[in-house]
């Protein structure tokens, strides 16, 4: 089914529904400073993997278009819509067009994206909104909503704020009226417009996201000593991206433009092999492929698995004492991680914070002590975290 059929759809379901059902469907989402997620299939089942999704999860996410609309509203600048590599993104995705794609709005569909490349994307268009469709880590029949601007979520007070707002349109019988009104003012010319155009808003995300990661790491200077460094030391690294949105973002530029050798397997959106969630047995298959490379070419000894939205992964190694490839654990990387951003702040910063979310590992704890740097923990959910960082700053 095409955005057409899909848009012809929606304009049938808006006419004529079932109210109960829709209502069903509503209490089924989980709509949180996390995120926007439910199961995106007919028999919730979470492994099943349909392009399609069920009709009255068809309204459900047009109501969500139509909360988006109410927002934007107040806002001058473009919309940026993109989705992770799920299989039913594309269809979530053509409904939120056929709500929102008016004439008079600018869309930046960019089509299949990782998630730190949209938000890239939004900080360089800073009048910009974005709504990211993903389900991050969790299994292939989910999928939810993200939104934000100037390069990361909404605080907790506008998240918050867009809740009530799509709990009200929800509860509202004739916000399905609403609906019917937005798709008389879309044109399917318009849509098919935009998604021409995806390719080159693409190739703009793209390399905002480049030299996001460049300038945020100094290196933009071809000669920079940590280039030199990189390329005297040789450091192999492979990629299971396991058909995520990383399959097609900066991975291979990136990596290549510092001279370090890099291959990507399972590198097709979509190609999902394992379970999502990047842990435990999930990287062994990196392990596996990571022992093989290094046979072939010792420099290999680092590897990669991804979530689906690419936001979040973990890195299995070689270790030269017990020569053989180890899997780091979720909470060693994130101690790993967190002691590097400290110990490099440190250098050109008196005071310095770090906001993470409640249940974080009391690792946290001894790594600030041991730098000196203040933890604050807050309720889950990256809205929060967000709310946090500025309120520290």
């Amino acid at each position: 089914m095409n955005y057409r059929d899909i848009y012809q759809r929606l304009q049938a379901l808006s006419a004529d529904y079932d109210r109960e059902a829709f209502m069903q469907a509503y209490r089924e989402m989980i709509v949180s400073a996390s995120g926007w997620r439910k199961i995106f299939s007919e028999n919730r089942d979470e492994q099943e993997r349909n392009p399609l999704i069920p009709e009255t999860d068809m309204l459900l996410v047009a109501h969500i278009a139509l909360t988006m609309d109410e927002y934007l509203q107040k806002q001058s600048g473009p919309l940026i819509i993109a989705r992770d590599a799920r299989i039913n993104g594309e269809t979530i995705a053509s409904v939120i067009l056929s709500v929102l794609a008016t004439d008079t709005r600018d869309i930046r569909y960019l089509s299949i994206a990782s998630a730190p490349e949209c938000f890239a994307y939004s900080s360089a268009l800073p009048d910009s909104v974005f709504l990211y469709i993903s389900a991050s880590h969790n299994p292939i029949a989910h999928n939810g909503f993200k939104f934000g601007q100037k390069g990361g979520v909404f605080n907790q007070e506008v998240s918050a704020d867009l809740i009530t707002k799509f709990r009200s349109i929800v509860e509202e019988a004739s916000s399905v009226q609403r609906i019917q009104n937005c798709l008389e003012g879309v044109s399917t010319d318009h849509i098919r417009k935009i998604l021409e155009d995806s390719a080159r808003y693409k190739s703009d995300a793209l390399d905002a996201y480049y030299e996001l990661i460049l300038r945020t790491h100094g290196i933009m200077d071809a000669e920079h000593p940590l280039r030199r460094n990189i390329r005297s030391g040789r450091i192999g690294i492979v990629g299971e991206l396991n058909g995520s949105a990383r399959s097609v973002s900066i991975d291979h530029r990136l990596f290549t433009s510092l001279g370090i050798p890099f291959i990507a397997f399972n590198d097709t959106p979509g190609e999902v092999v394992h379970e999502i969630v990047p842990e435990g047995e999930n990287l062994d298959l990196c392990r596996t492929l990571v022992e093989q490379e290094h046979i072939k070419d010792p420099a290999f000894i680092l590897g990669y698995v991804p979530d689906n939205d690419g936001d979040r992964g973990n890195i299995v190694y070689y270790d030269e004492l017990l020569k053989k490839v180890k899997i780091l654990s979720a909470q060693e990387l994130f101690a790993l991680i967190t002691s590097i951003e400290v110990a490099l702040a440190r250098r050109t910063h008196d005071k310095v914070a770090i906001a993470v979310n409640g249940p974080t590992s009391l690792m946290i704890d001894h790594i600030g002590e041991h730098f000196g740097i203040k933890v604050a923990r807050v309720e889950v959910g990256e809205a929060h975290v967000v709310q946090a960082g500025e309120m520290l700053r």
